[in-house]
């Protein structure tokens, strides 16, 4: 995110905008867009277009402006560098080593894609003692995903091969609903398997103007299903702290300050259901969020702030 070498007339500026590209490991977008009020957000283009597929090479920040030189061999300069770029940040990595890995929580989501059964009208949440978990969440008129959670040793993964027959072993204690989308699921290379990390950078999410933000710092476990809610809503207020601040450091002080408490109790609630859901030991902290519930997490979140 930044401001390109110099401005059009009337307003307009050309913006590169690294990050990930749909099917590819960066991108660039480029665009002519006008300056937004104070307090609104800019505007960017649609997913995916005018993507390049480049990472970047290496960033050098003088406290001015950051140069990035990208893996095209093309160079910019840019007021600020912000890096949505996920669980596994390479810009994480970038700036603070492995300081800030992603810590496994001990869990594993296993999900497909399934022709939905007409008697799913709404989420279905099935429970099998303290061992498992199965979710079958309507996407479409179509389909519908069956998702499960189960306990999983950190080095484990699926055989590609009998992935699918791995998830009918772990699932065959539910019947129902469960178990009729289950015998849909033929082919292994339709079974996704993730691990549930989160990720807590408790330094600075900045270093000078080079930023974390999203998932890059602050993961959360999908619990409360707020990932993507809580990295459009660092965007927002970023630009608008970018607007009402004196400087750029101040911006991101003044960002950082209002984001950190509310993403660090999405990801607290969140990791307290995960423990709830599984049977897992909580503690006094977790038991007085868990008094709240995802319901009223909901209304906790929907307040200003």
């Amino acid at each position: 995110m930044g401001r390109a070498p110099s401005e059009p007339p009337d307003g307009d500026r050309a913006v590169n905008w690294p990050g990930h590209c749909p099917g590819g490991t960066a991108r660039r977008h480029r665009q002519n867009h006008r300056r937004s009020p104070p307090g609104r957000a800019r505007r960017l283009t649609r997913p995916g277009a005018g993507c390049d597929h480049e990472t970047v090479s290496a960033l050098e920040d003088d406290g001015a402006g950051v140069t990035v030189r990208l893996s095209d061999g093309t160079t910019a300069r840019w007021d600020l560098v912000v890096g949505f770029d996920g669980i596994g940040s390479p810009l994480r990595g970038h700036l603070y080593g492995d300081r800030y890995a992603p810590a496994y929580t001990g869990f594993a989501n296993w999900r497909v894609t399934v022709p939905r059964h007409p008697g799913v009208q709404g989420v279905v949440m099935a429970t099998a003692g303290r061992e498992a978990k199965a979710l079958l969440t309507p996407i479409t008129d179509e389909l519908m995903y069956l998702g499960a959670v189960f306990a999983e040793t950190e080095d484990f993964r699926p055989d590609p091969e009998r992935a699918h027959e791995e998830l009918a072993k772990r699932l065959g204690v539910f019947s129902g609903p469960v178990a009729e989308a289950l015998a849909a699921v033929t082919d292994p290379a339709a079974v996704v398997y993730s691990r549930i990390s989160q990720v807590t950078v408790d330094e600075p999410w900045h270093v000078g103007r080079v930023v974390l933000a999203g998932d890059a710092a602050h993961a959360s476990t999908p619990h409360l299903a707020q990932g993507a809610a809580m990295a459009v809503e660092d965007a927002l207020v970023l630009a608008e702290s970018l607007d009402a601040a004196p400087s750029v450091p101040a911006a991101l002080e003044a960002w950082e300050a209002r984001r950190r408490p509310r993403v660090m109790w999405v990801q607290a609630m969140s990791h307290a259901v995960l423990k709830q859901e599984m049977g897992a030991p909580t503690t006094a902290e977790e038991d007085a969020l868990l008094e709240i519930g995802v319901p009223g997490a909901a209304h906790v979140l929907a307040k200003p702030y």
